[in-house]
């Protein structure tokens, strides 16, 4: 497929999205992400630094990138159509295929045995993916997992180190919300993580 178009959204396509979108997520900045009328995502970045990596990689372009290299590493990603700078907003855009499914914070029963497998198979292909937590990660109609908010990974061309491991359990335990949920799954996550990689997770606070 194609790579996504850079080009900037005018303030007349902007308000053409947004006046008949729902709106999915907001911060004190103002709104960060739009479901279409279309089945498209429209997502929001803005600069949180003047003096950061942002300057020279905006987030934006991690996101496309990542996206791509998730997919190519063979873990399903959102699929990216179009992106750049949004000046009537003051912020820079992307626009993307929904991925089908649903996030796993709102999973009633999670497969914690197949889960933990999928982690190990982004650890063994040298995925460190930071922004992992229970809403980034969605359980697919095929019954697979899953990624989108992926603009805050690593991609190594070997497995994680297990210094990195073991903070990316750190990164998707973080949140107390999903730390219940996590804890109850523990034997069966570290059951499909070890049939993965050989290994058993190691938690933080171990």
């Amino acid at each position: 497929m194609n790579a996504p178009a850079k080009k900037p959204l005018s303030a007349a396509e902007a308000e053409d999205l947004i006046a008949s979108a729902e709106l999915l997520e907001q911060d004190r900045f103002g709104p960060k992400v739009y479901a279409l009328k279309d089945g498209r995502i429209l997502k929001l970045f803005r600069s949180k630094r003047r003096l950061s990596s942002n300057a020279w990689l905006p987030y934006v372009k991690r996101f496309v990138t990542n996206a791509e290299k998730f997919r190519a590493r063979g873990i399903p990603s959102v699929r990216c159509l179009r992106w750049g700078k949004a000046p009537s907003l003051q912020r820079d855009y992307v626009l993307y295929e929904r991925l089908p499914g649903e996030c796993l914070r709102h999973v009633e029963a999670i497969d914690g045995q197949a889960l933990g497998y999928f982690f190990g198979e982004l650890h063994e292909k040298g995925i460190y993916f930071r922004s992992c937590h229970l809403g980034n990660i969605l359980l697919l109609e095929e019954g697979q997992f899953g990624v989108i908010d992926v603009a805050n990974t690593r991609f190594r061309p070997w497995p994680l180190s297990a210094r990195a491991r073991r903070r990316n359990f750190t990164h998707l335990r973080r949140l107390p919300k999903d730390r219940k949920r996590l804890d109850s799954l523990e034997d069966a996550f570290a059951a499909g993580y070890r049939e993965r990689t050989g290994r058993l997770p190691v938690w933080e606070n171990e």
